[in-house]
């Protein structure tokens, strides 16, 4: 496993307020941690917030079956769960026993808005415009259709277009819950993803989605010079 060296760095504050999230259980108190990710080809870095719990993180390339296809991972979980890397076109999910963070961006980073001014006033807007296709290609993926909610957000002078699914399989007495945000860096999409899959009925599952949101509340990108 290959791991990157990334800066911890000190979590100042971890009382966050959600009016999106009103209508969902009061959290428990967020233990988390915030990391600095340097990102490839300039692109910039991330500065994200992730429970301390995840005490595991790698990265890999998760490589298709065009040219220019492949994807830019990065992952947080808990070092009890088992490390999976996507690959292909066509994969096999895990069913069960997931709880884990990934970042995620184009393998093929164009140099698109490097030599441009970015008003801060409509940077990362991209969001915005894409944020109702990014609600129904989730709906129309099987594995993503159980949408419940989201918002447009601007979290530290970036746009986010954020959306969360929740549902609980009797069958299979399985929880499935995800929280993604997505924006750009330089004009390159890049997504922020919480994943849930369990069994258990604790306090984990519980305030999933409240303390995902609250962790996506601290994410700045900084973009490269």
């Amino acid at each position: 496993m290959r791991y990157a060296s990334i800066l911890i760095l000190l979590v100042i504050s971890v009382a966050c307020h959600h009016n999106e999230t009103k209508l969902l259980p009061s959290a428990a108190p967020l233990n988390a941690r915030d990391t600095l990710i340097i990102l490839p080809d300039s692109l910039g870095s991330v500065v994200v917030t992730v429970p301390k719990r995840y005490d595991t993180f790698f990265y890999w390339t998760h490589f298709s079956d065009c040219n220019g296809c492949g994807k830019r991972k990065y992952r947080f979980q808990p070092s009890s769960l088992p490390i999976i890397k996507e690959s292909g076109w066509i994969w096999d999910g895990p069913v069960d026993s997931v709880e884990r963070f990934t970042i995620e961006h184009s393998d093929y980073t164009e140099k698109r808005g490097f030599n441009l001014t970015i008003d801060d006033s409509s940077k990362h807007k991209s969001a915005i415009r894409a944020h109702p296709m990014n609600i129904e290609i989730l709906k129309s993926d099987p594995t993503t259709d159980y949408v419940i909610g989201d918002t447009l957000k601007q979290i530290n002078g970036s746009w986010f277009s954020i959306i969360f699914g929740s549902k609980y399989d009797s069958s299979k007495k399985i929880f499935s819950k995800y929280v993604v945000a997505i924006s750009d860096v330089r004009l390159n999409e890049i997504r922020f993803r919480f994943e849930l899959l369990t069994k258990q009925n604790d306090s984990i599952n519980k305030y999933f989605i409240r303390n995902s949101l609250e962790c996506l509340n601290r994410l700045t990108i900084n973009e490269g010079k």
